[in-house]
């Protein structure tokens, strides 16, 4: 398991730094590892950690609390029910969506992306399950100059898409794997194409609505209402206010503690799909990333990284474990602060 936490950490701290321009100028935070006999809730009091920490073990809550504030101007505590925005946690959502109309009948994730959007330069090399794991070779557009100056702007899922489709791939398609939110944002635009719906809507109704999530939605761009948490930077200033629309698909989503366990407890069930598409879901490709997870045996990991935030999702279904950390400071070793959490479980 410490090699494969070691394994996801090194991918995943390229996602954070790929994903939706982070950056605030300061130096990265570091967490240290627990020492002596320290409680949950005092080690994390120590990191100075700003968020909601989740951790089940063999179905028993061990810990479900939230530490620092959601608005610090107002001083409105964080708290299991305190919604985050996910970033790249939202692609395993966007990835359950496609196995769900693939279940339907309505595509194939061996399907040619131009089979969906006609028109896509390379479209018939790219099958969406090269966009599901990161194989397409497609551009990653939040890494272009464009992307700084757009995520500040109400974008169209085809006016980002054609910020990138005309750019050369950067490798034949499924030769590499290469972290693209890009091929996401193809994703989303295709749920839309197929279903006849808003990717919002679609994830709303036949994800959140669904398992009872409640407190789950394509995220706002405000922030600070509605029991959403405000964004900070590593300085203490408030994120920058980027446009929830340029995300989309491959970041956009927000939600709680307390949902993301009927999340997780889904896939004990068969309450969205069924345990063959699961199955799939959870084999992994290049680089040990299956359909919007890290894979390692029975193993799932993801983390993200957004203006303002910083979070994590880990399940071991093999201990009914769960860790889950959403933190509302952006650049927060989530990952690494969870890592240590799972070495203090008995």
């Amino acid at each position: 398991m410490k090699h494969a936490q070691k394994i996801f950490n090194s991918i995943c701290l390229l996602v954070i730094f790929a994903l939706f321009g982070c950056g605030s100028g300061s130096e990265q935070t570091t967490v240290e590892p627990p020492v002596g006999q320290q409680t949950f809730q005092e080690y994390i009091t120590s990191q100075n950690f700003s968020g909601s920490v989740l951790i089940i073990q063999d179905g028993n809550t061990l810990l479900n609390q939230g530490f620092g504030f959601s608005d610090r101007s107002n001083a409105v505590n964080n708290s299991p029910d305190t919604i985050f925005r996910l970033a790249s946690v939202t692609k395993q959502f966007t990835a359950m969506a496609i196995m769900i109309l693939q279940e339907r009948g309505l595509l194939s994730i061996d399907d040619m992306v131009s089979t969906h959007i006609v028109d896509y330069p390379n479209g018939e090399q790219i099958t969406l399950k090269h966009l599901l794991t990161h194989t397409s070779g497609t551009p990653n557009f939040t890494a272009l100059p464009e992307y700084n100056a757009a995520r500040f702007q109400y974008h169209t899922p085809t006016e980002l898409v054609a910020i990138f489709k005309d750019l050369p791939l950067d490798f034949t398609p499924g030769s590499r794997y290469s972290y693209s939110n890009s091929g996401y944002i193809l994703l989303g635009l295709i749920i839309e194409q197929v279903s006849g719906q808003f990717y919002a809507d679609f994830i709303e109704q036949e994800i959140f609505a669904v398992l009872g999530m409640d407190n789950s939605e394509y995220g706002s761009s405000d922030l600070g209402i509605n029991n959403t948490a405000k964004g900070y930077k590593q300085d203490g200033r408030e994120s920058d206010a980027i446009d929830m629309s340029v995300p989309y698909s491959a970041g956009a989503l927000s939600s709680t503690l307390n949902d993301l366990y009927k999340w997780d407890q889904s896939f004990y069930q068969d309450a969205l799909v069924s345990a063959a598409t699961k199955a799939m879901i959870y084999t992994s490709s290049l680089n040990n990333y299956g359909l919007g997870w890290v894979i390692n045996t029975n193993n799932y990991y993801h983390n993200g990284g957004i203006d303002g935030f910083s979070t994590y999702i880990g399940r071991d279904p093999s201990q009914n474990r769960l860790i889950v950390v959403l933190s509302n400071v952006e650049r927060f070793p989530s990952t690494d602060l969870a890592n240590h959490l799972a070495t203090m479980i008995p």
